[in-house]
């Protein structure tokens, strides 16, 4: 028995020298006196700390400007942008460009008392069209005319393109498919009324007609599959839903259409009671109208459901535009305004005072915001600011809200 304690007690002493030898060696060790606030080596790398990023804006504002362009004439809608430059077309028939960075003026191509719309960018280059039925092809860079094909026909409003063809139309109700690249005319339809806007989804180039009938043309063939009288004159493009299978319009008579691509049936319809304004904003299982009633209705896309509206101060200028996080109206007086679509449609930031009258959406070539101006010039702006101190929330929202059914 004693001999068994004893072989117990030197087991035990044993595990405890065993325990204080391994936490000897898991102390740190001291650093070396000549270590100690040693200034670097001429092997050692010195790598300054991280600096943390800015947070940024979810939306378009706040905006910086970069220049205030006063171009030689009163500007055509829209301006555009194509890689890293600004193209201004003005009503005398003089196309501007500008560097997007700086402001700074690039080249001027001059035609003098022509009719020219705002280019179109193509693989190849800038596609200018001339309203007495020209298609111009010029280099971006300097502005120089690569190509020049006779049209047709008159052409009226600013093409759209699909590959080397090129869709052109005419006040006369006139449609011509046109490959600008060989210069032969494809196909050509009857509208039957002046053409006032085109767009293209799936296999339809859908034509917005004055006299209030939408055409839809089927591609690549070129022939008519369905025509749809709405109540009013449709003045802007349809939008496509992501599978073009529907397609969201609005007319003068403030009625929002869904319509089949395929028959061009109604799906649904809300009659806002003023009239729509702009394109309709398809933005994932939701679509944004603005009206001339000062508010932007959100609809589920799928059935139509009323989610919510949100009134604001001033006359729209345009449609609403998505940008990141949130939609964008431009108000005619001369204001942008941010609205949060997450909180239906409550304001995140006040609104940003341009110092003119809007004549149009904002465009865009990320981070930059190029906006025309009723007094003429345009607007070159940079977004991605900080974001500056959040304001405390508004005493009343400016939002009424619809629940769902």
């Amino acid at each position: 028995m004693v001999r068994a304690l004893c072989l117990l007690a030197g087991a035990f002493i044993l595990w405890a020298t065993c325990q204080e030898h391994l936490a000897g060696q898991a102390q740190p060790q001291d650093p070396s006196p000549s270590t100690v606030n040693a200034p670097p080596s001429e092997e050692q790398e010195v790598v300054p700390a991280p600096v943390p990023a800015a947070p940024r804006s979810p939306g378009l504002l706040p905006l910086q400007v970069v220049a205030d362009i006063e171009p030689a004439d009163y500007p055509k809608l829209p301006v555009v942008f194509h890689e890293g430059i600004l193209v201004i077309v003005g009503e005398g028939g003089v196309a501007e460009a500008y560097a997007v960075e700086s402001g700074e003026f690039l080249w001027k191509l001059g035609l003098p008392g022509k009719d020219l719309h705002p280019p179109v960018v193509t693989p190849k280059g800038l596609l200018f069209a001339l309203g007495e039925g020209a298609l111009l092809m010029v280099e971006p860079e300097t502005g120089e005319i690569l190509d020049e094909k006779k049209a047709p026909a008159p052409i009226d409003i600013r093409p759209v393109i699909e590959g080397d063809v090129a869709f052109l139309a005419s006040s006369s109700g006139l449609v011509i498919a046109f490959d600008y690249v060989t210069g032969l005319e494809i196909w050509r339809a009857d509208t039957r009324e002046p053409v006032q806007a085109l767009a293209l989804g799936g296999e339809l180039l859908v034509v917005s007609g004055a006299g209030g009938t939408l055409t839809a043309i089927e591609l690549p063939s070129g022939e008519v599959r369905w025509r749809f009288l709405g109540q009013g004159t449709f003045e802007a493009p349809a939008s496509f839903d992501p599978e073009a299978e529907r397609i969201y319009v609005g007319d003068s008579a403030g009625v929002f259409y869904c319509l089949n691509a395929d028959k061009g049936n109604k799906r649904f319809k809300w009659e806002t009671g003023v009239s729509i304004v702009g394109r309709p904003l398809v933005d994932r299982d939701r679509v944004f109208v603005v009206t001339y009633g000062n508010t932007l209705y959100c609809y589920r896309r799928s059935n139509g459901h009323l989610l919510w509206r949100a009134n604001f101060n001033g006359r729209p200028a345009s449609g609403p535009v998505r940008v990141n996080a949130r939609i964008v109206v431009p108000i005619r007086d001369g204001f942008l305004l941010e609205l949060d679509p997450s909180a239906q449609g409550q304001r995140r930031q006040p609104p940003h005072p341009v110092g003119s009258e809007i004549r149009s959406p904002p465009s865009f070539e990320p981070p930059y915001v190029a906006l025309a101006l009723r007094s003429g010039r345009v607007l070159l702006m940079k977004t991605g600011a900080p974001v500056p101190i959040p304001l405390p929330p508004p005493t009343a929202p400016p939002t009424e809200v619809v629940k769902e059914e």
